[in-house]
């Protein structure tokens, strides 16, 4: 299991996410970015990439308010170990806060 961090999520008025993206930064995991989005409805898209496959997806970073988070994709699509630490911090100067984990 490795504990991902959900870095952007843009909701809808009704709080219905539309766009959501998770990465995790434990060593091995071979999909280590979840990426999703929805109508709202009943569909939704995506799933776990590695982050080279993520990289494709640039612009549901933007709908979810995460591209600050791609040059850190980019970084591990490179081979580049990244460590937790470094991108809550940068999400907590961003949000005030610290991101929603999971394990998966």
């Amino acid at each position: 299991m490795a504990r991902f961090y959900r870095l952007a999520d843009a909701r809808d008025g009704d709080g219905v996410y539309r766009h959501r993206v998770a990465v995790t930064f434990d060593p091995g995991v071979q999909s280590p970015v979840e990426v999703q989005t929805t109508d709202g409805y009943r569909e939704n898209y995506g799933g776990f990439y590695t982050a080279a496959e993520a990289l494709t997806y640039a612009e549901i970073f933007g709908y979810a308010g995460g591209a600050w988070i791609l040059p850190y994709v980019e970084r591990l699509a490179e081979g580049e170990r990244i460590s937790a630490d470094e991108v809550v911090k940068h999400y907590h100067k961003l949000h005030y806060s610290y991101p929603d984990t999971f394990e998966w």
